[in-house]
């Protein structure tokens, strides 16, 4: 039904027929010389390994090992140092709330003073956001409506 639609004698529809038919063939035999290329990298690498002496192969993984554990003891180093700084910070946290906490023992009405003032201003601060967004409705509302009145006013 598409084939039989189309314009045949244009010469921009061959082109886009011949693109549309180059392109996933060319894709396709790029795929394959690519995985030919992996497959023969592979084979290279196994034959390589197949040549080595087994001393030589044992080195090599051992080289490898020996590297894996170094990198693994410079982690664990470093985890190290971050587990005594957060313990640290911990500890510094701990002593933090003990003293809040003897604080509060010692002077009951002054903490209830603070926690009022610390009401209030949330309190406060709730009813500028609410006010501030209803400003921004009413403004919205104000600047909408007149534009759509009067654009509807203005085209027939």
């Amino acid at each position: 039904m598409l084939i039989k639609s189309l314009d045949w004698d244009n010469e921009d529809t061959l082109i886009a027929i011949c693109w549309i038919m180059f392109l996933p063939a060319v894709t396709f035999f790029g795929v394959v010389r690519r995985l030919r290329r992996l497959a023969a990298k592979a084979e290279e690498e196994r034959t390589q390994q197949a040549e080595l002496d087994p001393r030589e192969r044992l080195r090599k993984h051992i080289d490898a090992l020996n590297a894996a554990f170094a990198q693994s003891m410079i982690a664990m180093e470093d985890l190290k140092r971050d587990i005594e700084v957060q313990q640290a910070i911990r500890d510094d946290l701990i002593a933090q709330a003990e003293e809040h906490r003897e604080t509060l023992a010692v002077e009951p009405e002054h903490a209830e003073r603070t926690r009022r003032v610390y009401v209030r201003a949330a309190r406060d601060a709730l009813r500028a956001e609410r006010g501030q967004q209803w400003m921004f409705f009413a403004l919205g509302a104000l600047i909408s409506i007149p534009i759509g009145v009067a654009i509807n006013l203005l085209v027939p």
